[in-house]
């Protein structure tokens, strides 16, 4: 009877001792899960078309497991700088490359080609065409 009962003590125990590790393990898991990861974000309100200036980026944090490679980041600031908004983003958002207009060198020679076969165009598709050209890094 008592090699029974050490027995069942025995296994009480082994079990108390796997759940605290088990326990352990899962905190320390959370909590890299949950560490705080520096960010940039809005500053304020950014309409579409703005061009993103670095007083436009605050440093905030986030948790680890919301930030993904298009986030930017304090390291990648320059790579967000100088590029227009593509949309609207909020106060506070988090700035991602997919909210910003990438230069286009492929685009800005086919809207030069395609001016060159205009006759002048109108006064509005010149202003038109300047402001594409502007945007995707063209010069005219």
């Amino acid at each position: 009877m008592s090699g029974v009962l050490l027995g069942v003590v025995a296994g009480t125990l082994a079990g108390a001792l796997l759940s605290v590790v088990m326990v352990q393990a899962a905190r320390a898991r959370t909590t890299a899960e949950f560490t705080p990861i520096p960010v940039l974000a809005a500053s304020r309100d950014l309409a579409a078309g703005v061009l993103l200036t670095d007083a436009d980026l605050i440093e905030s944090t986030f948790p680890a497991p919301l930030v993904t490679p298009s986030c930017a980041t304090p390291a990648t600031r320059s790579n967000f700088v100088g590029k227009p908004v593509r949309w609207r983003v909020t106060a506070g958002a988090v700035v991602r490359d997919t909210d910003l207009i990438e230069s286009d060198p492929d685009c800005a020679a086919r809207v030069e080609r395609a001016l060159e076969r205009l006759d002048g165009g109108t006064p509005e598709t010149r202003l038109l065409s300047r402001a594409l050209l502007q945007r995707h890094g063209g010069a005219r």
